[in-house]
């Protein structure tokens, strides 16, 4: 599972919040330490949410930071936020949740900002800065931050397993993001968006 890294952390979340300690608990076991440091990581963030440690958490979103994660980081950071409003920290989660806030922002993950900030609250803390001004439909203008990454690399003539490859993140996101950069900017096929290029 080349992308287990990944899926434990929310494996881990999601079995918290659905079924007994003990699910949780072996999903974290999963992810092992070994010598990996992506697996490293996962094992950390995994124990975190177990152990409701926030600063297990924080240490696997210092690495993914290191690393260029953006989306792991953000969900790092969206969990750390969580668990620091648990323990009373407002503070430090409201800081936390401002770095989850500028990933998401940067992916485009609107639906992840307000869960973000819809799991803070339901903890007693308001985020301020979840509602963003609207984004154009269409142009350039339109595109997200990494939409418009990965459509300067199409311009370049990269294929999608090289863009992936690229900016980590696994080949059909890449494809969907493709569809949605053709759609956004009126092209019929990838040359034009080299044509189409501000």
């Amino acid at each position: 599972m080349p992308y287990r890294q990944g899926v434990l952390p929310a494996l881990t979340r999601v079995a918290l919040g659905v079924g007994p300690r003990a699910a949780a608990s072996a999903a974290a076991d999963v992810a092992g330490d070994g010598e990996i440091p992506a697996a490293q990581a996962a094992a950390r963030y995994c124990r975190g949410l177990v152990a409701g440690d926030p600063a297990l958490v924080l240490a696997a979103a210092g690495y993914y930071e290191s690393t260029g994660r953006p989306l792991y980081l953000a969900q790092a950071q969206e969990d750390a936020a969580v668990l620091l409003a648990s323990l009373g920290d407002r503070d430090r989660a409201l800081a936390s949740f401002a770095v989850a806030l500028r990933g998401y922002r940067e992916l485009g993950a609107q639906w992840d900002i307000t869960r973000a900030g819809a799991r803070l609250r339901d903890h007693g803390v308001a985020p301020s800065g979840v509602i963003q001004p609207a984004r154009p439909a269409t142009g350039w203008d339109a595109l997200t931050a990494i939409e418009v990454e990965i459509a300067r690399l199409i311009a370049d003539g990269r294929p999608n397993p090289e863009i992936a490859a690229k900016l980590d993140l696994p080949r059909h996101a890449v494809q969907t993001h493709a569809s949605h950069i053709l759609a956004k900017l009126g092209a019929r096929s990838r040359a034009e968006i080299g044509l189409r290029r501000s």
